[in-house]
């Protein structure tokens, strides 16, 4: 590996999670299409999930004062068994798989965000209409553990649980939602230890490079907070991951 490897994503990480505090967007499914046309999904995975458990920490302790431990610790037991299965499918299935399953999944995130509308939120107290909606949330949630697990990108499945459910109030749902990717990154950062994911200067390089460009972007974040139009970024930024997307099946497509 080359720190010309080790300097894209830095780059990258300050890039997308600058703008992802701009808009509201996960920085990790920016990044993630970004970087797998310069090294494989498994080589900057284990990074990412170091900078997930730095970002989450950091948002738990600003927001733990708002935190509804009951509901939350049921919400965790979903998303964290979802991130079992993302788990085992990132440590078994061959790079090919793993890049199909995240381009469809980067083209689906995009193309909903393109078309959202700002409805279906939930007044505090109040509950869903019937069953089947209710269990079309928890399936939301549980594919979000899933793509967490296997991808450390299942941000934006979880923004639409919890916008949802808790977004009656900004800081309950910040907390609930960050508190609970926080829970599972000590479930994934652990599994990664375990299969041996930092025995190797690479990702260790990789991890460090993350964190500091973590730290850069948010120094950015706040120099750039209200210059820039974020409505027509959003759009610029989803239209562009679309054609990361396909530009990745594209990848998967040549070398089956």
């Amino acid at each position: 590996m080359s720190f010309l490897t080790v300097g894209i994503l830095f780059l990258s990480v300050m890039f997308t999670f600058t703008i992802a505090g701009i808009i509201g967007f996960g920085g990790n499914l920016m990044s993630t299409p970004i970087l797998s046309f310069f090294m494989p999904v498994k080589t900057f995975i284990p990074a990412f999930a170091v900078i997930s458990f730095c970002n989450s920490l950091y948002q738990f302790i600003t927001y733990r004062e708002y935190l509804n431990w009951p509901k939350l610790l049921r919400i965790v037991a979903i998303s964290a068994t979802g991130s079992c299965i993302g788990l085992w499918a990132y440590n078994n299935l061959p790079e090919v798989k793993l890049k199909l399953i995240l381009g469809f999944f980067v083209m689906a995130m995009a193309i909903y965000n393109l078309s959202k509308s700002d409805g279906g939120v939930l007044a505090e107290g109040e509950k869903d209409a019937n069953i089947f909606v209710k269990i079309f949330y928890l399936l939301i949630l549980f594919c979000g553990g899933i793509i967490q697990g296997a991808f450390i990108c299942g941000g934006p499945l979880f923004v639409i649980y919890y916008a949802r459910y808790f977004g009656y109030n900004r800081k309950v749902y910040l907390g609930m939602q960050w508190t609970m990717v926080f829970m599972n990154a000590w479930l994934i950062l652990g599994s990664n230890i375990i299969h041996g994911a930092y025995n190797n200067m690479q990702s260790i390089l990789l991890s460090v490079a993350g964190v500091l460009g973590l730290l850069g972007a948010i120094y950015w974040q706040r120099r750039l907070a209200g210059k820039i139009p974020d409505k027509t970024l959003f759009k610029i930024v989803n239209i562009v991951l679309c054609l990361c997307a396909v530009l990745i099946l594209y990848q998967a497509y040549t070398k089956m």
